[in-house]
């Protein structure tokens, strides 16, 4: 995320969806290759025996938020999955939930809560650590 992208957000907030996929993609077997695959992308431990299944439905069903590179998109919330930072987990029982259950995000807008210079400087701390991912 640029430094521009953290304050925004502090700023404005922002909400992001992500559907529940457990019934699209049809069975448990479909669900782990797929994290599999996006553990893959952020060069996490992942299954080697599975992944491959899963970089097909990923490319198919997940892409058209995610991209096929699976760098995301900000404008829809969705997120990069090359990064290991994940917010409800990094782990396979983690991804596996939020591809079975879908999530809902929301970050509230602080512009009324902080003042100009203290979202300045949240936003410099927050990027700093996006710098060491």
């Amino acid at each position: 995320c640029s430094f521009d992208d953290i304050k925004d957000t502090i700023t404005n907030g922002r909400t992001s969806i992500m559907p529940v996929m457990g019934k699209i993609l049809g069975s448990e077997d479909s669900i782990n290759e797929v994290a599999n695959y996006v553990l893959y992308l952020s060069n996490s431990s992942y299954d080697k025996d599975v992944y491959l299944k899963g970089e097909l439905k990923f490319k198919g069903i997940c892409s058209v938020c995610h991209g096929l590179d699976g760098k995301g998109n900000k404008v829809i919330g969705a997120p990069d999955l090359t990064r290991w930072i994940r917010i409800y987990g990094n782990d396979l029982k983690s991804i596996k939930d939020t591809i079975r259950n879908g999530r809902i995000g929301v970050m509230p807008s602080h512009k009324d809560i902080l003042s100009k210079e203290e979202i300045h400087l949240l936003t410099a701390f927050i990027y700093s650590l996006n710098k060491k991912s």
